[in-house]
C-alpha cells in the first residue's frame, strides 16, 4: 500500500514537472516583462548612456544606418548636370539634383529639344544604408510617397527604383505605408486613420526593434536594480542571444523574410515584438519556385531553412554567423569561416577547406542577383555544394507559408489576394482565390470580407451589392468597396453612405474622401464635394485627383477664372490626364497665345488628340 502511494506520488509529481515544462514551453514567448502594452519604447539615444561602446559599433551597420535625411554626407549617390534616368515606357527622366543643401528631383518630358514638362520635387529621407541602394521619400506634411529613383552602390548607377520599371512607374504616388516602415526604419507614429501620414519618423533601425520596448529596463537601472547575465536572463529586456534557436529566426524574418505578409486578426505591422513567435501576428507567405536558383532580396531566413545545414542541425539562427551589433564590412570573414568549422571540422576532403583561409562562404553561399531589385549582388543564404542538382525546377507552383508550418485556407486566400493586389495581376492568383472560396466559404461570415475583396478585384459589382444585403462590413476598406459597387451602378446615395462609414473608420485616407466627395458631386450636392476636395488639398497640395476634381466643382459653380488655375495645376503634376487638358484648352480663349501655348503642348505630350475634342 505505501509503495502504492509512492507510486502515486511519483506519479503526480512527474505530471505536474511535465505541466510545468510544457507550461514553460507554451508560454517562452510570453515570460518578458517588456513585452507589456505599459511598456514604453524610450529610443536608441537612451539606450547609448549605459551601452556606448555597443551603440558606436551599432551605428555604422546597416541596420543602424538604415534610415536618414537627406543630406550630402548621409547620400552614397554621385550626382552631376548629365545625370539623368530615363523610363522610355512612361516617357519621363528624371535628374537628381542639390540645391544648396536641399536634395531635389526633376521628372521632365522632351519633345525633340523642347521640354514640354517639368516638377521638381523636394527629396526629404534617405532610405537605405548605401551598402546596396539609397532610395529616396518625399514628404507632404508627413504623408510619405517614395521617389521614382534610386541609388545603386555596388554598380554606381542611378536608374528606376525597385518596382517602378517595366510599365509600372507611379512617379511620386506610392505610398509609404506601416508595412514597409516598419522594416526599413524604427518604429514610427503612424497617424490614426491614415496610411502613410506619420506623426514620428525615427532615423534608422534601432536597439529597441531586436530588444523590445525599454522604458521598464531603464526605469530598473535607475533604480539599482541589476541583474548578473552571466548567470541569469533580465527579464526587463529581450536578449536575442537567449532566446531559442526557433524565437530568434522568428525575429530576425520579420523583417529578413518579405513576402506576402497575411496579419491575423487585429494586428497591425508595429504589434510584434522582440521574444514572439511571428505568427502571433502574422504569416508569411512566398511565391514557390520549386528548385529554381532565384531569390528575392529579403528573403535570407526562407534561404537558410532549406539549407540541409539548417534542417539537420535544427540549431542554426541567424545569429550563429551574424553579430548585428558589428558591420558585416567590419567582420573578419574567419569568423563566418569558424561557425562553419563548428560542425563541419572533421571530415572534410578537399584541399580548400584543409587550408586555414579555405573560404566556406564564396563556394557554398554565393553571391547572386535578387529577382526583385535590379544591380545589386547579395549573399544566398542558401548553403548549398556547388553542382547539386536540386536547382532544376523554377514553375510557379502556388504560395506557400514559409514562417509557420499551420495556415488556414482563409490565410492561403487573404495571401493570393495581396499578392494580386502588390505584385502580379494573373487571373490565376484570382482563380485560387475563388477555388478555396468554393471549397471553404460556404455560410461562413468569417469569409465575407474576403469575398468582397475578390468581387471588388474582378469588378463584379453586382455580387458585391448581393453580399452586402446579408453582411454588414466592419472594416473601412470592406465599406469602401461596397461604397464603390454602389458607386459604379449610380445609387450616389447608397454609395455615400457607405464611404462614409469608410471615412469614419480611416479619416485620414485621401481616397476615401476623394471617393465620398466625388458621390456629392454626382448626388448634386457640389458644396459638400467642393468642402472635402479643400480638405485633402490641404493635406495634400499636390493630389492630382483632388485638383482635378475641385477644378470641376468650380467649374460647375461658374467659377471659371478658378477651374482654369486648378486645372493648369492639375497638368503640371500629370500631363498624362487628357480630360484636364481637353477642359483647360475649352476654357481658353480661342487664338490667344494663351490657347496656341497649351493646345501645342497637348499636342507634344499626346500623340493625337482625344476624341472628346
Amino acid at each position: 500500500m505505501k509503495l502504492f502511494r509512492v507510486y502515486v506520488v511519483m506519479l503526480s509529481l512527474i505530471g505536474l514537472l511535465f505541466l510545468i515544462w510544457k507550461c514553460q514551453t507554451y508560454t517562452e514567448a510570453a515570460v518578458y516583462l517588456n513585452h507589456a502594452d505599459s511598456v514604453r519604447y524610450v529610443g536608441m539615444q537612451t539606450c547609448k548612456s549605459c551601452h556606448f561602446d555597443t551603440y558606436e559599433s551599432y551605428i555604422k551597420t546597416g541596420m543602424g544606418h538604415s534610415f536618414g535625411m537627406a543630406s550630402k554626407s548621409r547620400s552614397k549617390a554621385s550626382f552631376g548636370p548629365h545625370i539623368s534616368v530615363y523610363d522610355s515606357i512612361s516617357n519621363y527622366h528624371y535628374q537628381p539634383f542639390w540645391r544648396q543643401d536641399s536634395f531635389y528631383i526633376m521628372e521632365y518630358r522632351l519633345f525633340k529639344e523642347d521640354t514640354i514638362h517639368k516638377r521638381i520635387e523636394h527629396v526629404k529621407y534617405i532610405i537605405g544604408s548605401g551598402q546596396h541602394t539609397n532610395s529616396h521619400l518625399i514628404s507632404q506634411n508627413e504623408y510619405l510617397t517614395q521617389a521614382p529613383i534610386t541609388f545603386y552602390t555596388q554598380s554606381q548607377k542611378w536608374d528606376m527604383a525597385p518596382g517602378f520599371n517595366k510599365g509600372f512607374n507611379s512617379r511620386f504616388e506610392r505610398l509609404i505605408k506601416l508595412e514597409c516602415m516598419s522594416c526599413h526604419n524604427g518604429l514610427p507614429g503612424l497617424v490614426e486613420g491614415s496610411e502613410n501620414k506619420y506623426s514620428k519618423v525615427p532615423l534608422g533601425i534601432d536597439c529597441e526593434r531586436c530588444h523590445g520596448p525599454g522604458s521598464l529596463h531603464v526605469e530598473e537601472k535607475r533604480k539599482g536594480v541589476f541583474i548578473d547575465t552571466s548567470k541569469y536572463i533580465d527579464y526587463t529586456i529581450v536578449n536575442p542571444g537567449k532566446l531559442s534557436t526557433e524565437l530568434q529566426n522568428s525575429l530576425c524574418q520579420r523583417c529578413h523574410l518579405q513576402g506576402i505578409s497575411v496579419l491575423n486578426v487585429g494586428k497591425d505591422f508595429d504589434d510584434f515584438k522582440p521574444g514572439q513567435h511571428l505568427s502571433e501576428v502574422m504569416k508569411v507567405f512566398m511565391p514557390d519556385y520549386g528548385n529554381s536558383k532565384g531569390f528575392i532580396m529579403a528573403s535570407h531566413v526562407e534561404r537558410m531553412k532549406k539549407s540541409l545545414c539548417y534542417i539537420e542541425s535544427q540549431s542554426l539562427s541567424c545569429i550563429s554567423c551574424h553579430n548585428p551589433h558589428k558591420s558585416v564590412k567590419e567582420t573578419p570573414k574567419k569568423h563566418f569561416i569558424s561557425t562553419c568549422m563548428q560542425c563541419h571540422s572533421k571530415g572534410l576532403k578537399h584541399q580548400k577547406a584543409q587550408n586555414d583561409e579555405g573560404d566556406c562562404i564564396s563556394c557554398h553561399m554565393p553571391q547572386s542577383g535578387s529577382v526583385d531589385i535590379p544591380h545589386v549582388a547579395i549573399t544566398d543564404h542558401r548553403i548549398q555544394i556547388q553542382g547539386d542538382k536540386h536547382f532544376e525546377d523554377s514553375d510557379f507552383k502556388g504560395l506557400v507559408c514559409v514562417s509557420d508550418d499551420k495556415t488556414t485556407p482563409l490565410e492561403l486566400a487573404r495571401a493570393y489576394l495581396a499578392y494580386f493586389d502588390k505584385f502580379q495581376q494573373d487571373s490565376s492568383m484570382l482563380d485560387s482565390v475563388s477555388s478555396l472560396i468554393d471549397k471553404n466559404a460556404t455560410n461562413k461570415d468569417s469569409w465575407n470580407g474576403l469575398k468582397l475583396h475578390y468581387f471588388f478585384n474582378l469588378q463584379n459589382w453586382a455580387e458585391i451589392i448581393k453580399l452586402s444585403q446579408s453582411y454588414n462590413a466592419l472594416t473601412a476598406w470592406g465599406n469602401y468597396r461596397i461604397g464603390e459597387a454602389y458607386f459604379q451602378q449610380a445609387n450616389w446615395s447608397l454609395a455615400i453612405s457607405y464611404f462614409q462609414k469608410a471615412l469614419n473608420k480611416a479619416p485620414l485616407n485621401p481616397a476615401f474622401k476623394i471617393k465620398l466627395s466625388s458621390a456629392y458631386f454626382q448626388n448634386m450636392e457640389v458644396d459638400k464635394a467642393t468642402r472635402l476636395f479643400k480638405e485633402v488639398l490641404a493635406e495634400q497640395p499636390n493630389n492630382v485627383l483632388a485638383n482635378y476634381n475641385l477644378a470641376l466643382c468650380y467649374l460647375h459653380s461658374g467659377k471659371k477664372g478658378i477651374a482654369k488655375m486648378l486645372f493648369k495645376k492639375v497638368i503640371s503634376l500629370n500631363p498624362d490626364m487628357p480630360k484636364a487638358w481637353i477642359k483647360l484648352i475649352g476654357l481658353l480663349e480661342r487664338n490667344s497665345e494663351e490657347y496656341k501655348t497649351y493646345y501645342s503642348l497637348y499636342k507634344k505630350n499626346h500623340s493625337t488628340l482625344a476624341q472628346e475634342e
